[in-house]
């Protein structure tokens, strides 16, 4: 995340025994938020549904997908 002093900061989640739900949750925020910024900035005269792209299902599997890849790391390390 971008803060106001030009840094970046990462924040680092783990759950057990499944990240599934924060994954939904930080999806649902996301689209939450991308869906403000559409409402405050409109397209047009058009039908907004035909004229904007929405995120699908494709951030979530995202999501699920980096925390999986960092749980299976972790799980490996724990192993050694």
């Amino acid at each position: 995340m971008h803060t106001a002093q030009d840094t970046f900061m990462a924040h680092v989640f783990y759950c057990e025994p499944s990240s599934g739900a924060l994954c939904k949750t930080i999806e649902a925020a996301c689209k939450l938020r991308y869906q403000k910024c559409l409402d405050a900035h409109p397209q047009g005269l058009g039908n907004p549904s035909t004229n904007v792209h929405t995120p699908g299902s494709s951030i979530g599997a995202a999501l699920k997908s980096i925390v999986g890849s960092l749980r299976g790391r972790k799980s490996k390390s724990t192993e050694s």
